[in-house]
């Protein structure tokens, strides 16, 4: 029977079942033997993850070839300077595709990016 499980990931989790290092991984919060996790972010990264022992279920939702829009904010303290927010904005305006939107809340600037793509390694935390 396939199991399908959605969790919170919280910030400073690996996104995987073990760790040489010691770091907090999913095993921490899941006690579910033979479940994968459709997807990984960085360590320093939250996210709604996505597990299942569903082997074709993992790909149909994670490989770029079926354009499964995926979206990712990033929460930027407006005190910085105008040079790092700059910089930010060039980092992920330069994507090919997707929409970058400003969200603003008091003092936290919101950058929301939309991408159906896959981009390894092109949203950093």
């Amino acid at each position: 029977m396939n199991k399908y499980l959605a969790f919170n990931e919280p910030f400073e989790v690996l996104t995987k079942f073990s760790d040489q290092s010691g770091r907090k991984t999913l095993k921490d919060f899941i006690p579910i033997e033979g479940i994968y996790a459709a997807g990984r972010l960085d360590y320093r990264s939250e996210c709604l993850l996505i597990l299942s022992n569903d082997g074709p279920m993992i790909p149909r939702l994670t490989h770029s070839r079926y354009c499964h829009p995926k979206t990712y904010l990033a929460h930027v303290d407006v005190r910085l300077i105008k040079e790092a927010i700059k910089k930010l904005i060039i980092e992920l305006g330069s994507l090919e595709t997707g929409e970058l939107r400003f969200l603003t809340n008091s003092e936290i600037l919101q950058l929301k990016q939309e991408l159906d793509f896959g981009y390894k390694g092109k949203i950093k935390s």
